[in-house]
């Protein structure tokens, strides 16, 4: 497999393993919602970064959801979910 397609199936993978954390943590009342929510957010991040890799398109070193969305959005690749008004 191309390295572009390896990198992109690793990171849906880490991604897939947040999102999972995300809803086991998000249904225990002992945990703070900031730490499902930690889980939530990698796992968008990572699913954005995954995008990014099978498109070969270059970005920084970044948390920054919005910054990864706007990358994808400059190559006109669309978004599974559509926007809130």
């Amino acid at each position: 497999m191309k390295p572009h397609l390896e990198e992109a199936w690793r990171s849906l993978r880490l991604a897939h393993r947040d999102a999972r954390a995300f809803h086991v943590l998000a249904q225990d009342e002992l945990t703070h919602p900031s730490v499902a929510c930690f889980h939530a957010q990698q796992a968008v991040e990572k699913a954005l970064k995954a995008a990014l890799f099978a498109l070969r398109i270059e970005f920084r070193r970044t948390h920054d959801l919005l910054e990864l969305a706007h990358r994808l959005r400059e190559r006109g690749t669309g978004f599974p979910c559509p926007k809130k008004s």
